[in-house]
């Protein structure tokens, strides 16, 4: 196997929303070598555009009008806010 098929190879065993350092550690784990983030974006692509097909439209002018309306929209905020719950655990 090339280390490109393993590299997309590592992101279908990980998640859609695997980092580029998710990746090469998986590959290290997986396959024995790391790959540099030029290899890793010539296989994949780049990792934010990666992340952002993961979320359609509507998800994201929600999160927009959820930010503007109850953070004033102040995304650091809500991001510590995001923060905070994920260190606590699950919703609900």
């Amino acid at each position: 196997m090339k280390m490109a098929e393993q590299i997309r190879a590592s992101l279908i065993d990980l998640n859609p929303y695997a980092t580029n350092r998710e990746i090469s550690k998986n590959c290290e784990t997986k396959y024995g070598f790391t790959p540099s983030p030029q290899q890793i974006y010539e296989a994949l692509g780049s990792e934010k555009d990666r992340l952002a097909e993961t979320y359609n439209g509507r998800e994201l002018m929600d999160l927009k009008r959820f930010a503007r309306k109850r953070f004033d929209g102040d995304l650091n905020r809500l991001n510590g806010a995001l923060q905070v719950v994920m260190a606590n655990g699950k919703l609900a």
